[in-house]
C-alpha cells in the first residue's frame, strides 16, 4: 500500500505546553532568580558539597518530604554556601512564580524539547472527524463513539526533531474566569513562540476513509483544508467571545486572535494552524456540532452549562499586570523551502556540537575528580602507615600553596636541632628539596635564607 511521507515545519505561534508527568519543585529542584529559574544537579550538591553541610542538606531534604514549606535559597543562604556551582541549567522566567511546583514540558535527554506525533495527530483527528460530520446523534446521546475507524489510520504523524535548551521558557498563567477573579497560579516550562522543528507526516491515500466503503480524503490538501476549517470556526468563536467578555486585562489576548485570523486568511494550500496541548479548549477538543447543544446539556445535572459562557474559563499566560498569550497555537508546514529546513537542522547541529564538546570537558572533569579522589584516599592510607616524623616530610615536600610549604619549612627548620643526626640529616635534605624547587636554595637571597642555607649543607657535608 502506497504511503506517501511529508516533511514538516512546525511553528510555535504562542506558548506550547506538552507535559511529561513530571515537576519540578523549589523546595528540592529549583532557584528563582531575576528573569530565570535555575535548577540545580543534585548529585552535583551531594558530590560537591562540603562534609560539614552535607549532613544539614540530607535532613532539609528529608524535611521536605514532610511538606515543609521553606526554599532551596533559604537552606543556601542560611549554610552560606553559593548554589552556582550545583546548577545544572537556566531557564528563562516569564512572571513571578514564588513557591510553586513547575510542570515539566516533554524532552529528551532531560533538556531538549519536542511535540509528540500523539499530540499532532489527536489534533489533526478531532478536525477531520467534526470536518465530515461522521458521528451519529444517537451515539451522543448514549456517550459510545467508540471504533477503529476514529484513529484515522491513513494518517501519521513522528515526533518533531529536539529543540535546543533555550526554547524553553517558564511562563506563569491563570484560569481567567468570565465572571470572577482567579489569582491560583499555574506555572508551566513552555516552548516559546517562534520556535520552529522539523517533523514528519504520512498519507496513505487508500485508506483515506474513515466510514469503511467511503473514501473522504484524497490528498494530503484535503486534509489540510479540513483542518483550516475546524481551526478557523474556533478561532472565530474565540473572537466573538472575547469581545462580549471584553476587559482591559484580556486586551493582549484578544489582539493576538485578531492576528491569528488575518494570519490564517494568507496560509498557504500546505500550510494549517491548529491547536496542541495545555490550553485547548472544550471546542478545540469536540466533533460535537452547535446544533447539538441541547443533546450535551442533557449530560449535566440540575446545573446546564449556558452555550454563551461556556467554557467559562480560559488558560491565559499572566504577566503579573495582564494576560498576554493563549496557549497551544501552532503552524505547521508542509513540504516547506529546502533552505528553511537546512537553517533548522543547522541550528541544532551546531548546538549539538557545542553540547558534545561540553559534554566531553565534564567527563574528562569528572574523571579528574575520580582520580583525584582515589590520589587522596592513596595517600590517606600511605599517611596512616607513617611515623609523625615522616608524615611531617611528605606533607611539607607536596604542599601546592606556596606560602603554606615556607611556613611549613621555617617549622621544620626550628625544629632540627632536637633530631637525631640520622632524621636531622633526612629533615636537611628535604628542606633542600623544598627551597630548590622554589628556587631560594642559591642566587639572590635574604640574610636570614642565606643563613638557613649554609645551616642545612653544614648538616649535610
Amino acid at each position: 500500500m502506497k504511503q506517501n511521507v511529508y516533511t514538516g515545519v512546525l511553528e510555535t505561534l504562542s506558548p506550547v505546553f506538552i507535559g511529561n508527568g513530571g515537576e519540578y519543585s523549589p523546595t528540592m529542584d529549583f532557584i528563582e532568580e531575576d528573569g530565570a529559574i535555575a535548577f540545580l544537579n543534585e548529585k552535583k550538591v551531594i558530590e560537591g558539597m562540603p562534609e560539614s553541610e552535607l549532613e544539614e542538606f540530607l535532613s532539609y531534604l528529608k524535611i521536605k518530604q514532610q511538606n515543609d514549606p521553606s526554599s532551596l535559597r533559604e537552606f543556601f543562604k542560611r549554610v552560606k554556601i553559593p548554589y552556582e556551582p550545583f546548577v545544572s541549567r537556566r531557564v528563562s522566567k516569564k512572571g513571578i512564580v514564588r513557591s510553586t511546583e513547575v510542570k515539566s514540558h516533554l524532552k529528551t535527554k532531560g533538556k531538549f524539547p519536542i511535540v509528540p506525533g500523539s499530540t499532532l495527530k489527536g489534533a489533526f483527528r478531532t478536525a477531520l472527524l467534526e470536518a465530515h460530520d461522521i458521528y451519529k446523534r444517537e451515539a451522543v446521546r448514549q456517550k459510545s463513539f467508540t471504533g477503529s475507524d476514529v484513529e484515522c489510520p491513513f494518517l501519521g504523524f513522528s515526533d518533531t526533531d529536539p529543540g535546543l535548551e533555550e526554547d524553553l521558557c517558564i511562563f506563569v498563567c491563570r484560569r481567567w474566569h468570565v465572571k470572577k477573579e482567579n489569582r491560583l497560579p499555574l506555572i508551566f516550562e513552555a516552548i516559546q513562540p517562534g520556535m520552529k522543528y522539523l517533523m514528519k507526516m504520512t498519507f496513505e491515500p487508500e485508506r483515506g476513509e474513515i466510514v469503511s466503503g467511503k473514501r473522504l480524503f484524497n490528498s494530503i490538501e484535503e486534509i489540510i483544508k479540513a483542518v483550516k476549517s475546524f481551526t478557523k470556526k474556533n478561532v472565530q468563536r474565540e473572537v466573538a467571545f472575547m469581545k462580549k467578555h471584553k476587559t482591559e486585562e484580556i486586551q493582549k489576548v484578544t489582539l493576538f486572535y485578531h492576528e491569528l485570523i488575518k494570519e490564517m486568511e494568507g496560509l498557504k494550500e500546505n500550510e494549517a494552524i491548529f491547536r496542541i496541548g495545555m490550553g485547548k479548549t472544550f471546542w478545540d477538543n469536540t466533533i460535537l456540532k452547535e446544533e447539538d447543544w441541547a443533546l450535551y446539556q442533557n449530560t449535566f445535572g440540575k446545573v446546564k452549562p449556558r452555550k454563551d459562557i461556556f467554557p467559562i474559563t480560559r488558560t491565559l499566560t499572566f504577566n503579573g499586570s495582564f494576560y498576554e498569550w493563549p496557549l497551544g497555537w501552532v503552524k505547521l508546514t508542509i513540504q516547506p523551502p529546502e533552505e528553511l529546513t537546512a537553517r533548522i537542522r543547522k541550528r541544532f547541529q551546531e548546538r549539538q556540537q557545542q553540547d558534545e564538546e561540553r559534554n566531553r570537558e565534564e567527563r574528562e572533569e569528572e574523571k579528574r575528580q575520580k582520580e583525584e579522589e582515589l590520589r587522596r584516599q592513596q595517600e590517606q592510607e600511605m599517611l596512616k602507615k607513617m611515623t609523625d616524623f615522616e608524615k611531617e616530610l611528605y606533607l611539607m615536600e607536596n604542599e601546592k600553596q606556596a606560602e603554606e610549604q615556607e611556613r611549613l619549612a621555617g617549622e621544620l627548620f626550628k625544629k632540627l636541632d632536637s633530631f637525631n643526626e640520622e632524621h636531622q640529616k633526612k629533615a636537611a635534605e628535604s628542606l633542600k628539596k623544598v627551597y630548590e624547587q622554589a628556587e631560594k636554595w642559591s642566587g639572590a637571597q635574604s640574610k636570614k635564607q642565606k643563613a638557613k642555607v649554609e645551616t642545612i649543607k653544614k648538616i649535610l657535608e
